[in-house]
């Protein structure tokens, strides 16, 4: 189960980043696409003026215009109409942007005197031959002051088109650099993860190997201690029996120490395998049934609770159906009730073991009590660890049994604590669980108190 969730915290994770990742490159591409869009549309508007401007200047519609004013060569003419042309097919393009009133009203100002230039042409053209240089220039003089203003406005303009594209360019760079940094983080953090899991996976498999020789040794002292001692016992029988120097209550005696022996092993290897088949085991969600499961306890340990004169009292109270692993459920129940009715105090009068469940929404509440001898103050911290017994004239069962539980508590995600001293011993488990569906009277039928002596 917490191998599930880390699972699924991984692939969140991973999911988180690409997503993360999506959307930079989603952004990246709006961005570049409309500061393209602006690239082009200022690339076509500085191409636009400098057509224009360039036409005009030298080499230009003025330059070749001058030439024929003075010369008389129809070479001149030829590429001030050629200029003309490409300045009208400027200024016709225009029309297709969208310009600021200043630049408009400088390309019409430019054209005018364009037009103006055009016209003097045809008109020089068809005038006397024999005029002088003098009086052609005078028949064809052009007040071109608007022009030079309109030149000098779209120069300007020019200007600050370059520095536009500049700051484009420069926004872009600055978001190019951030888009690479961020995918640069996002690599070293799904690396990272990577290495906090693999980190994570070293000490759990380094913690699992040394529980693995912990409980090896432990299990193989706990198994050969009964052993030895039976084989003692029965050497001292066999002998006993030999020597004919036996009587019937000293054979007695050693037969129920084997005995006791022998049923400690078998709880030690019963324990033993109910470890084992819960580390192998998974097991499906089903409803859960509390007073079942608390009365299949009771029976098993019948002869327990009456000899220890244990006074057994349960209330649930359960507000709704609940699914969870069965198994593990009664493993926690059964391995904390047992505890309690084992370890009851002989000097208190009325030995008592409660057990409380109720809900809410999400959880199941689960509280048992008892006021037997408690667990001492320095053996509080290992009371979830293996093979570990405390209250040394008590030492009942393996030392399994509170491992089991918190084993069984961590699978199902929940929570256990507990407070102890010499009035008793508490725990508390919160499970979270899943909604049973069909729970029509649920609560009248599931939901009872009981007192057992």
């Amino acid at each position: 189960m917490l191998v599930n969730a880390n699972i699924f915290k991984k692939k969140l994770f991973l999911a988180s980043v690409l997503m993360f990742i999506l959307l930079g490159i989603s952004c990246a591409y709006y961005f570049s696409s409309k500061n393209r869009k602006a690239v082009v549309e200022l690339n076509q508007r500085i191409d636009l003026f400098v057509s224009v401007v360039g036409n005009f200047g030298y080499n230009g519609l003025i330059h070749n215009f001058k030439n024929y004013v003075n010369r008389s060569n129809e070479a001149y003419y030829k590429k001030a109409v050629i200029k003309f042309n490409e300045i009208e097919e400027a200024y016709l393009r225009s029309k297709d942007y969208k310009l600021s009133d200043t630049e408009r009203e400088s390309l019409e100002n430019l054209f005018s005197t364009a037009q103006e230039y055009r016209n003097n042409l045809e008109i020089l053209k068809n005038s006397d031959k024999n005029l002088s240089a003098e009086e052609r220039d005078y028949l064809v003089r052009v007040d071109d002051t608007q022009a030079d203003l309109a030149a000098k406005e779209v120069i300007r303009i020019l200007e600050s088109k370059e520095v536009q594209l500049n700051n484009i360019s420069q926004d872009i760079s600055r978001f190019s650099v951030v888009a690479i940094v961020l995918l640069i983080f996002a690599m070293a953090s799904m690396y990272y993860f990577d290495l906090l899991a693999l980190d994570r996976t070293n000490k759990k498999l380094t913690q699992t190997n040394e529980e693995l020789l912990q409980f090896s040794y432990r299990t193989s002292h706990d198994l050969r201690s009964p052993l030895t001692t039976i084989s003692i016992l029965c050497d001292l029988i066999v002998r006993s029996i030999e020597t004919n120097r036996f009587n019937e209550n000293d054979l007695r005696v050693k037969v129920e120490k084997i005995k006791s022996r022998v049923n400690h092993l078998a709880e030690l290897i019963s324990s033993l395998l109910e470890l084992a088949r819960l580390d192998v085991s998974t097991h499906s969600n089903e409803e859960l049934d509390f007073e079942a499961m608390i009365s299949d306890i009771v029976i098993s340990n019948e002869y327990l609770i009456e000899k220890n004169k244990i006074q057994f009292a349960t209330d649930v109270d359960l507000s709704r159906a609940h699914s969870s692993q069965r198994v593990r459920v009664f493993q926690i129940l059964s391995n904390i009730i047992i505890n309690a009715v084992k370890y009851y105090d002989v000097k208190k009068d009325s030995p008592f073991v409660n057990v409380e469940i109720h809900d809410d929404i999400n959880n199941l509440y689960i509280t048992i009590a008892d006021n037997g001898v408690g667990i001492p103050c320095e053996s509080k911290s290992q009371v979830y660890e293996q093979f570990v017994r405390f209250n040394e004239d008590k030492s009942i069962g393996t030392g399994i049994g509170m491992y089991i539980v918190k084993k069984s508590v961590d699978y199902l995600n929940g929570t256990i604590d507990f407070s102890s001293s010499d009035e008793g011993t508490t725990f508390n488990v919160v499970i979270p669980t899943s909604l049973v569906t069909s729970t029509d009277n649920y609560v009248a039928q599931n939901s009872s108190k009981s007192i057992l002596h």
